[in-house]
């Protein structure tokens, strides 16, 4: 954390790697560790197992960083709404994953249906008479108050989150379009295509060969 950084420079455990630090020390940490990337206006970096941060207080991202990937972004939300810390992004950060966007807000039934929605995506049962059963509050005003809360509707919502498994999909498996289609909820395959190209230039294929030669294995 923050300047825990000059320590690993110090130890040559930079050299190779991207990392951060505070910003008043951005330069020095460059000056102990010539051969590493040093970058700016970032709140984290991770390179294989090295992690820093850029201040103490971004160590709190970084706990919430670590507990995500042990422990799945459902936990981690849970966790930083019940301590009122919000997900932070700096402009060069990497985007959040939608698990944990949108939550940076503190109404308890909208994290409730933000929850259940992220166990729902292969589940292809109408939204409206899914979510009204589930809560037993109206779709109408369950519609309002989520758009209210999270600045986005309900369908947007679960849509992203399904794309977002998709994307998961498209990185850690092998599985055909048609078969990640189906995993993820979409009604057909024209309907998944559709909503892909809402949001992503890339056809899936072209997509999937592009972000596996750009993240190769860090260990």
């Amino acid at each position: 954390m923050c300047t825990g950084a000059v320590q690993l420079a110090q130890a040559g455990l930079l050299d190779g790697r991207l990392c951060t630090t505070h910003h008043n020390h951005l330069k020095m940490l460059q000056q102990l560790a010539p051969q590493a990337r040093v970058i700016n206006k970032r709140i984290l970096v991770q390179d294989g197992p090295i992690y820093t941060s850029a201040g103490v207080s971004a160590g709190i991202d970084l706990a919430l960083h670590l507990i995500t990937q042990y422990f799945g972004s459902a936990i981690s939300a849970r966790i930083a709404r019940e301590n009122l810390i919000q997900f932070r992004r700096l402009e060069a950060d990497p985007q959040l994953s939608v698990h944990l966007s949108y939550r940076n807000h503190q109404h308890p039934l909208i994290h409730a249906v933000q929850d259940w929605l992220a166990q729902q995506t292969t589940v292809q049962t109408p939204l409206k008479e899914s979510l009204s059963a589930q809560f037993s509050v109206s779709y109408r005003h369950l519609s309002r108050l989520f758009m209210k809360e999270c600045g986005i509707s309900l369908k947007q919502y679960q849509q992203i989150m399904r794309l977002d498994r998709s994307r998961q999909l498209f990185m850690d498996t092998d599985w055909s379009i048609e078969r990640i289609t189906e995993h993820c909820g979409f009604a057909s395959l024209q309907s998944f295509r559709a909503a892909w190209r809402q949001h992503e230039t890339l056809p899936p294929s072209k997509w999937r060969e592009k972000q596996r030669q750009h993240c190769p294995d860090p260990r």
